[in-house]
């Protein structure tokens, strides 16, 4: 289901920005998108302890935060914010292509 419908999202969420013309406005303020931010939602439990021991690139400190914080070496700047329970939060993706690769990469 995410594969399905996250090119459309992405793609809808493009054309607004051009058909509401703020990318020009962005360019002309000197500003560019930089930081794409994407919650997916799937509906299970997650065991962070195991993943944090299990996984390379993981930090995780539940004293500091119940957030797993993954960040796969091969998908750039996108670092995975991991709670408990139902969402995802994705981070720092400043691409379609960067995007769509953490999302797959779940």
């Amino acid at each position: 289901m995410i594969e399905a419908a996250e090119p459309a999202l992405f793609d809808t969420v493009s054309e607004t920005i051009r058909t509401n013309h703020y990318e020009s406005d962005l360019r002309e303020a000197g500003l560019d998108i930089s930081n794409i931010v994407v919650t997916i939602t799937i509906g299970q439990n997650i065991d962070l302890p195991f993943l944090s021991e299990t996984m390379e690139n993981t930090e995780y400190h539940p004293e500091q935060s119940p957030y797993l914080i993954y960040r796969p070496q091969n998908l750039g700047s996108v670092t995975l914010l991991v709670p408990t329970k139902v969402n995802i939060t994705l981070v720092g993706a400043k691409s379609k292509s960067e995007t769509i690769s953490g999302i797959q990469f779940l």
